[in-house]
């Protein structure tokens, strides 16, 4: 089954202007002592929601109900207007101790983004899964993951040490981070997205227009 998201790209100059952070911190795995993985800077986006496993058979439907969501929501006067972010913050998820990811957050959301997420979360109720539930019931922190991140490796001393301090991850070792956020974005499409699960290839296959 294919595994499905609703997301917005970020532009192609915000991609460029990321995509020379890597050349530029291939210390980071030796600072941090795990092995990390940059997401393409062609991957770069923000998740509305995650849907998961969706029946192929389905995925036109999916389609179809996510036009007629924006549809209604660009029919109503008070939820017209620019849908901007500003991803300025950056963090580490679930914590600096245990990261899996490196994220850029917007803060704080505006009520337009607050409006976009919920028509976008309620109108697809009935596709949800049991993950995409769980996900329903938390707070949105609209974010740009830049960084995915393996567990640490513990040496056989460490393993062995009863008192074990695990490395923290500092989004402040990364050079010139500073000099490309924040990323601002206006969101111009909502597009529904197939991911191949791996975090290593996105497909668009619907991509509906938002009214200003």
């Amino acid at each position: 089954m294919p595994k499905l998201f609703i997301g917005t790209f970020l532009k192609e100059a915000d991609q460029q202007r990321l995509a020379k952070l890597p050349g530029l911190n291939e210390h980071l795995e030796t600072v941090w002592a795990r092995k990390i993985r940059w997401v393409k800077p062609v991957n770069l986006h923000i998740t509305w929601l995650y849907l998961g496993d969706v029946d192929r058979s389905l995925v036109s439907k999916v389609s179809s109900t996510l036009q007629k969501v924006i549809y209604e929501r660009n029919k109503i006067v008070e939820d017209r207007g620019d849908v901007t972010m500003s991803f300025a913050k950056p963090s580490v998820w679930p914590d600096s101790r245990k990261a899996r990811v490196l994220v850029v957050e917007s803060q704080p959301v505006t009520s337009k983004v607050e409006q976009l997420a919920r028509s976008i979360r309620t109108g697809l109720i009935p596709f949800y899964s049991e993950v995409t539930e769980k996900e329903h019931n938390q707070e949105f922190r609209p974010h740009v993951t830049l960084i995915r991140l393996d567990r640490r490796v513990e040496t056989p001393a460490e393993k062995l040490s009863f008192h074990r301090v695990e490395m923290r991850v500092n989004p402040n070792e990364i050079n010139s981070l500073d000099e490309v956020l924040p990323i601002e974005l206006t969101v111009e499409n909502v597009c529904l997205v197939e991911s191949d699960g791996k975090g290593g290839d996105y497909r668009i296959l619907d991509s509906v227009k938002l009214s200003g």
